[in-house]
């Protein structure tokens, strides 16, 4: 019973992420890459741990609270959806804005927490848009959804998104 409940958790988590790439609009990039610098080893050089201390963190509070993946998940899919992958949902005015407020606080403390781990290592040469892309594959994997290569060298907003810029009428309910 138990092994049925978790292959309908991966199974609805895999459909979920299907829904949230098949949700972004044709004119917005899953990812923001200014310059055309995503590639898989685009901190190979700066930062040859990254995906080591990712994957560890996310691993351990996995370990305390499956419920995290949701929470990955939900951040990623709020972050892309509205201008492409920038970490403008780690801003105050976009966490507080509507439907972000009740984004799952320990998957953003975990992803503050990635943070602070990687420029500990590697300075601050890895942007937060990274971060919470890279979160979020590992989460899907370790709950037994599929394991996909993630580009890596989006850069991160400096502030929120206006609501000029945002088409909220795309964006989840909070429920």
């Amino acid at each position: 019973m138990a092994a049925r409940r978790v292959c309908s958790a991966v199974l609805a988590i895999g459909l979920l992420l299907a829904a949230a790439v098949a949700a972004v609009p044709p004119h917005l990039q899953l990812v923001t890459d200014t310059d055309g610098g995503l590639s898989l080893d685009f901190h190979a050089a700066s930062c040859p741990q990254l995906e080591g201390i990712v994957r560890a963190a996310v691993q351990a509070e996995r370990g305390q609270d499956v419920q995290v993946t949701a929470g990955l998940l939900r951040i990623f899919f709020h972050d892309c959806l509205p201008q492409g992958c920038d970490a403008s949902i780690l801003l105050d005015g976009e966490k507080s804005f509507g439907p972000n407020a009740s984004l799952q606080p320990r998957a953003l403390q975990l992803i503050e927490s990635i943070r602070a781990k990687v420029h500990a290592v590697c300075g601050a040469t890895v942007s937060c848009a990274d971060i919470i892309a890279l979160a979020t594959r590992d989460a899907v994997s370790l709950a037994g959804g599929p394991s996909i290569a993630m580009p890596q060298g989006r850069t991160d907003s400096l502030r929120p998104a206006t609501n000029a810029e945002v088409n909220t009428s795309r964006r989840p309910s909070p429920t």
